[in-house]
């Protein structure tokens, strides 16, 4: 019985971890990116400047997105200890991202090409 207790005690204490240390990453991604956006508009950049780093400010967004309302439950808890030692995790994330090589143009227009399906098959009704 004192086993059985140990072990269900030292695994939700992993897990409290887990949820800390997720919460503590997708708090700082959270602010990282509104401080990148609130440097944007700052005004200390100019037009063709702000256009240049649009791209990265929605990769950014995207990033925090997948982690915040995606289900990222596989990573460990070592994984988000890793993130958080990160001393920028969005911009440690855009350069993973950036550097990878993979190209997702053929799903991007699989998923184009059934919503504009799916539109027009709703709106062909009306």
């Amino acid at each position: 019985m004192t086993i059985v207790v140990t072990a269900l005690f030292m695994k939700n204490a992993g897990h409290r971890k887990e949820n800390f240390m997720r919460e503590n990453v997708l708090r700082r991604m959270e602010q990282e990116v509104k401080n990148y956006r609130q440097y944007l508009v700052s005004g200390e950049l100019a037009a063709a400047q702000i256009v240049g780093e649009a791209c990265q400010l929605v990769v950014k967004q995207g990033l925090y997105c997948v982690f915040a309302n995606h289900n990222c439950s596989s990573l460990s808890a070592g994984e988000w200890g890793w993130l958080n030692q990160q001393e920028h995790i969005t911009d440690y994330l855009y350069s993973l991202w950036m550097g990878n090589d993979t190209d997702l143009m053929e799903e991007f227009a699989e998923i184009i090409h059934n919503e504009l399906n799916l539109d027009m098959e709703v709106h062909s009704h009306e």
